[in-house]
């Protein structure tokens, strides 16, 4: 029993250096961190960029903005604080994570200085700026000797005959509880209704009711679903904003912006094509090379795009689409 109750502070102890690590971010850029995502992957960063889109979703979880690096490099930054002004600069500090889709990295917000005043949650960090590898090297003594506190305590316990069989740190005895972050009871705002929940050969997922549409509307020409229309939203990314177009399923934060078709004679591939919105301008991509896209009867080779227009007609396998602005 004693064994349990003498080690509370030395976890005490070791959340403080865990925050005390936490708090030396290393100092990179948006460009180094969009080049080589890998290398950052879970560490604690600090950028500077001008904020440009923001999203606003359902969720604190999935709300996010796009931050332009001070060298042309785009990432995006998810956050929990007030929205930024867009087209001010502000230095950045977060967790890196990398997309697990398409292996993009993203900043997850811890906290924001700078901007023109309008920008929630800023936190000036002045002392950590200064005293932040003082911090480090600290916190890794710190480390180290708990370490050693630990270990002598174990070997006294275990000579002592001091352990108490309902301390079960593994789960074995089914004593041990185990700790859960839930959601806590509140509820999200609920998504949009699906654009295509009447259609059988379409499938689309619901999207955040603040989602940035790409701009026109598509037109099924061919099968069950002949005549019928819908719109869909668009995932940012650095080339713009993106919905891509198969048989597979997609599931996380791009799932609203995949179009799901159902294929049971597979004329179409699992990554048939992309459509991306730049600039005001609407192309789509080919991204099978088995089964090729056409645009207005023109066939696209792998990774070839065109431009849609009002009017243009999109072929895959047994799906024929009309795009109209």
């Amino acid at each position: 029993m004693f064994w349990k109750y003498r080690r509370m502070p030395v976890a005490v102890m070791s959340l403080c250096m865990a925050g005390m690590l936490f708090a030396a971010a290393t100092k990179t850029t948006v460009e180094k961190i969009c080049e080589k995502p890998g290398n950052f992957n879970g560490f604690y960063v600090e950028v500077k960029g001008r904020a440009d889109i923001y999203v606003a979703g359902p969720q604190d979880s999935t709300r996010y903005y796009v931050l332009k690096g001070e060298f042309g490099g785009v990432i995006k930054v998810k956050t929990t604080l007030q929205y930024p002004d867009q087209g001010e600069d502000y230095d950045i500090t977060g967790v890196v994570g990398v997309d697990s889709y398409d292996q993009t990295p993203y900043i997850i917000e811890q906290s924001r200085a700078g901007g023109g005043g309008g920008g929630g949650g800023v936190v000036k960090r002045g002392f950590l700026e200064k005293h932040g590898k003082t911090i480090l090297i600290g916190a890794i003594v710190i480390l180290f000797g708990l370490v050693i506190y630990l270990l002598t305590l174990k070997k006294g316990g275990a000579e002592d005959g001091d352990f108490d069989d309902d301390w079960d740190v593994g789960g074995s005895t089914g004593k041990g509880g185990t700790w859960s972050g839930g959601s806590g009871g509140g509820g999200a705002a609920p998504p949009m209704p699906s654009p295509t929940a009447d259609m059988k050969t379409v499938k689309i997922q619901a999207s955040p009711k603040t989602m940035k549409f790409i701009p026109g509307t598509l037109t099924v020409l061919s099968g069950e679903d002949q005549g019928k229309s819908f719109r869909i939203a668009g995932y940012p990314t650095p080339d713009g904003s993106e919905v891509t177009i198969g048989r597979e399923s997609v599931s996380g934060e791009r799932a609203y912006a995949h179009i799901q078709l159902n294929d049971p004679k597979q004329t179409v591939s699992r990554k048939q094509a992309c459509i991306i919105e730049k600039g005001g301008k609407i192309r789509i991509q080919n991204l099978s090379s088995v089964n090729l896209t056409k645009v207005d009867g023109r066939e696209l080779q792998p990774n070839e795009s065109a431009e849609l227009k009002n009017g243009s007609v999109i072929q895959m396998g047994f799906m024929e689409l009309k795009y109209t602005v």
